[in-house]
């Protein structure tokens, strides 16, 4: 239960993982489980700066949510895209900030996490998934454009003195921005897959068991096959909650 970034490496580092990753860092296969530290997905996120020149925080109190379906989203499906809104509040340098973060809900880009070594003082190896789905790149863009309308919009301009930015006006250079702009918010997830069946890449099955092991459970937000629609903190809460009482019912 170290999470998504921690159970991976506990796990490798005691045999259990992609066989081929851990001869590598020359760890002995205990289990063969490919999908351990695969799969990592995560919210990825760009912002817009309203502009903003008022009276501020330190820190945000009040928090503005909307979710709301992509044009590539299929029908029926989960929001696909995310505007956040803290309230302002003034940075470090003293820098008043109003933004306008875009996430991304339900991307398909994966990253993952591996060993740098078998030495469980070095930290391990995460490469973010970010954009690298054009797919992923074209839904952000847009939710960028939502965003340029809502920061535009005269109830926002009341408050703000300067402009939005940036200003973009161009599909390949917004796409550009994207790219390069992209961060993690992070709500990453994944990199221990529940599934029913280790074939598929799954890690645990629906109690959190480890494949292809006895008396090994991963109770943690790793275990989340794919990432919700949503913050993360609450489903992981229900995920503990719910098979802490499952475990300690079994016999």
């Amino acid at each position: 239960c170290a999470g998504t970034y921690g159970t991976p490496p506990i796990l490798m580092r005691s045999g259990i993982g992609p066989a081929d990753h851990l001869g590598s860092v020359g760890v002995p296969v205990r289990v063969d489980l490919r999908g351990v530290g695969a799969n990592l997905a995560d919210h990825p996120e760009v912002e817009i700066n309203c502009g903003y020149r008022g009276a501020v925080r330190s820190a945000p109190l009040l928090h503005s949510v909307a979710t709301f379906h992509s044009s590539a989203a299929a029908s029926g499906s989960p929001p696909d895209l995310m505007l956040w809104m803290p309230e302002p509040v003034a940075l470090d340098e003293g820098t008043r900030v109003f933004e306008i973060d875009v996430l991304l809900l339900k991307p398909r880009s994966r990253g993952t996490v591996r060993l740098r070594s078998a030495d469980p003082a070095d930290p391990p190896r995460i490469d973010l998934p970010n954009v690298r789905e054009a797919v992923d790149v074209d839904v952000l863009a847009e939710g960028f454009r939502r965003a340029q309308e809502v920061a535009n919009r005269p109830e926002i301009r009341r408050l703000c003195a300067d402009p939005p930015s940036p200003q973009i006006a161009d599909d390949d250079e917004l796409r550009r921005f994207v790219r390069t702009n992209v961060y993690s918010i992070p709500h990453v997830v994944g990199t221990c897959s529940m599934g029913p069946s280790s074939d598929d890449g799954a890690v645990v099955d629906a109690l959190g068991r480890v494949h292809g092991t006895e008396h090994l459970f991963v109770v943690d937000a790793s275990m989340m096959p794919t990432v919700p629609s949503g913050f993360t903190h609450i489903p992981t809460i229900m995920i503990a909650e719910r098979l802490s009482e499952q475990i300690g019912a079994l016999p």
